[in-house]
């Protein structure tokens, strides 16, 4: 099923055994996208992993040598990240 919300694109909403999945058009290869969904985690769970692996990284990262543009990138990551485990504990 394809609809158009207000002021987006294509929204297509296929029904699977799982439940109901949204797809605001962003992806190249929406079977794939479904495919990853199912088998290998939600957004949130990637997320939360890709957090937890840079953090680990980060940690040992030395940040003397970085310009100003790495540093403001590095603390937008680490917002985010921060964000992330907020919303995660509010779950729990």
């Amino acid at each position: 099923m394809e609809w158009n919300w207000p002021l987006s694109g294509a929204v297509s909403v296929p029904v699977t055994p799982s439940g109901i999945t949204i797809n605001l058009g962003g992806s190249g290869n929406p079977p794939l996208e479904q495919d990853m969904l199912e088998h290998v985690g939600s957004y949130g769970r990637q997320i939360g992993w890709l957090c937890d692996a840079l953090e680990v990284i980060l940690e040992k990262l030395d940040r003397f040598a970085l310009t100003e543009a790495d540093e403001k990138a590095l603390k937008t990551f680490e917002l985010m990240a921060t964000s992330t485990r907020f919303r995660k504990s509010l779950q729990k």
